[in-house]
């Protein structure tokens, strides 16, 4: 995702307006002609823009009574969260579907939504060719959704989200929910997992050796 770099017309604001100079040609009247066909509809979340010839476009003012935050700063963390924790263990299903946001009826307001769906990571569903690719980290052949088909393109695309993972949390964790650990024995996501973890997180948040510590529990 990238922000525009246009958005940066001088706008003047009169306590009821904002008035915005036309600086391309013709924006003024294409949002003023657009605004009227939406109110021609009973679509009416919109802004409404009026035309002052030849090159002025004229909007109400919503201060200060509301403000504009732009929807990639309403889910700018969570992004960073997903693509980071899909990087680190390999989820190739963060479809479209699987992120955005969720309205809360009770208070009547949005919020970020919940991190979902993780079940096609660690190589589930994949097959021998991908988990050789992931032991070699050849993450350019590794295909990933959304912002690039593969693992290094949605590296690129957003900050690195920064998780202070606490492996001895994590234990505590495992040992509380997972009463029978042979299970663990047996599957390759575990494996992999701990492989991951020793790549991304050698040494946790407080400082501790990550694998030597699940050895140290057996783990």
């Amino acid at each position: 995702m990238s922000l525009s770099p246009k958005g940066n017309q001088p706008k003047h604001y009169d306590g009821k307006y904002f008035l915005k100079v036309d600086s391309f040609g013709g924006e003024a009247l294409s949002e003023f002609l657009i605004s009227l066909f939406l109110e021609s509809t009973s679509f009416k979340d919109f802004v409404p823009y009026r035309y002052i010839f030849p090159n002025i476009s004229k909007s109400p003012s919503y201060k200060p009574r509301y403000s504009f935050i732009p929807m990639f700063q309403i889910i700018l963390d969570y992004l960073y969260a997903f693509v980071t924790l899909d990087i680190i263990f390999i989820n190739t299903d963060r479809h479209f579907q699987n992120f955005g946001l969720m309205f809360d009826s009770d208070l009547n307001c949005f919020r970020t939504s919940l991190l979902f769906d993780q079940g096609f990571s660690l190589g589930v569903g994949e097959n021998s060719l991908f988990l050789k690719r992931v032991y070699l980290h050849r993450d350019k052949q590794i295909k990933m959704q959304p912002f690039g088909t593969t693992l290094k393109s949605n590296s690129k695309a957003v900050e690195w989200y920064p998780y202070d993972f606490d492996v001895v949390k994590f234990v505590n964790l495992l040992q509380s929910e997972l009463s029978n650990w042979t299970v663990l024995d047996m599957s390759h996501q575990w494996n992999l997992m701990k492989r991951q973890l020793n790549l991304y997180y050698p040494q946790d948040t407080n400082g501790v050796n990550t694998l030597e510590y699940l050895t140290s529990v057996g783990l």
